[in-house]
């Protein structure tokens, strides 16, 4: 079973890193480690999603804190995905990865008006 270590905390480059222990179904790269990273975070019209490892067939879920879906994005293929802004209210809003029904990662978002 994958494990989640949630530490919003860590950066590197100044960067906010999530980190997966033990490698997920269907992810090949790094045995122990996944890293995903969300730069910039905070933004205000833009933000890339990046993966150490390919993604083939993901989901990307962006909720806001009431744990409503406020956008999907399907048939995510490759390392690194824009994620646009468009309409959505300043705020903390998560981002939850899955691929082939395996929950790869979860993010914390936040969004401002600057």
């Amino acid at each position: 079973a994958e494990r989640i270590i949630d530490n919003m905390n860590d950066t590197v480059d100044g960067f906010k890193v999530i980190t997966l222990l033990s490698n997920p179904a269907g992810i090949t790269g790094h045995a122990d480690q996944i890293a995903i990273e969300i730069y910039p975070n905070p933004f205000s019209q833009t933000t890339t999603l990046h993966s150490e490892t390919e993604w083939r067939n993901a989901t990307i879920t962006i909720t806001n804190t009431l744990g409503e879906t406020v956008n999907v994005l399907e048939n995510v293929n490759g390392n690194d995905v824009k994620i646009e802004r468009n309409d959505l209210a300043a705020g903390i809003y998560f981002i939850t990865v899955t691929q082939d029904e395996t929950l790869i990662a979860k993010l914390k978002m936040n969004l401002t008006n600057e």
